[in-house]
């Protein structure tokens, strides 16, 4: 707080991703005042409080432009087959999890209520692996010749207390943990995040009207957003994150019903 008004001081740690990001068009970022090697100082901002689900949309437009901005392809010969091989051991790994701990919990005489609640869920789980592992073959004979992949920087912080909205604009901070990468991966981290609190469905929408996925991203993105996660049984009787869990994979299920019906209507 000085006579010139109020600044941010944050520690220096690269002021190359905010030149860069200025110099492709992004500026949804604090006004740089000063900096050295140590501090970056900032415009301060004066952030108003607004609906939780509208912060999420504003917060995807900006990862929507920001990847816009920023798109450009690299030549990778391996790419494809990489992918492939990580998310097959991912599947792998999950199938032999849940097959042992369901043979483990049937064996029992008497359930905790977290087996059972698992138990009564599991042929879900196993679909949504078997989903995954037929999906991700297809995908691969799809682009398996292909050397071409489309990268974006990532914002790889996702975190919607880093937007920040003023009466004037909107404004992501942070930028510590940026990457070249994919661009499904900001909305995956988004999605694994936030997903069981907002409508991601629409927001894949949002997001889609300014950047859209190639096919081959699309599809990657359904298929790791569908691969159930590592539920650990634990003694607790508070089970919300089994519930949690469990409940992502029937929103993934209707999203994927949803994209579903888009291409029927395409066709």
């Amino acid at each position: 707080d000085t006579p010139l008004g109020k600044f941010l001081l944050k520690e220096n740690k690269g002021i190359k991703i905010y030149n860069y990001l200025i110099s492709r068009g992004f500026d949804y970022i604090p006004k740089i005042i000063d900096y050295d090697d140590e501090i970056i100082m900032f415009e301060y901002l004066e952030e108003i409080e607004y609906d939780y689900n509208e912060k999420a949309k504003d917060y995807i437009k900006l990862l929507s432009l920001l990847h816009l901005k920023t798109s450009y392809f690299q030549i990778d010969n391996n790419y494809y087959i990489n992918t492939y091989e990580d998310i097959k051991n991912k599947l792998n790994k999950t199938y032999n999890y849940y097959d042992n701990l369901i043979n483990n919990i049937e064996s029992k005489i008497y359930m905790s209520p977290n087996e059972y609640y698992l138990i009564r869920n599991s042929s879900i789980i196993f679909s949504a692996i078997n989903y995954c592992d037929y999906k991700l073959e297809e995908w691969y004979k799809t682009n398996k010749d292909n050397n071409k992949k489309r990268v974006v920087t990532l914002y790889n912080d996702i975190d919607l207390n880093n937007l920040i909205k003023t009466k004037d604009n909107i404004y992501l901070t942070s930028f510590n943990y940026t990457k070249i990468d994919n661009p499904i991966y900001d909305l995956l981290e988004f999605y694994n995040t936030y997903g069981n609190m907002v409508d991601f469905k629409s927001l894949l929408n949002v997001y889609e009207s300014k950047y859209s996925l190639n096919k081959d991203e699309k599809d990657l993105l359904l298929i790791y957003m569908s691969i159930p996660d590592i539920i650990a049984l634990k003694d607790d009787p508070n089970i919300k994150y089994m519930k949690d869990s469990i409940n992502k994979i029937y929103n993934t299920l209707s999203i994927l019903d949803s994209e579903k019906e888009k291409e029927r209507k395409t066709h």
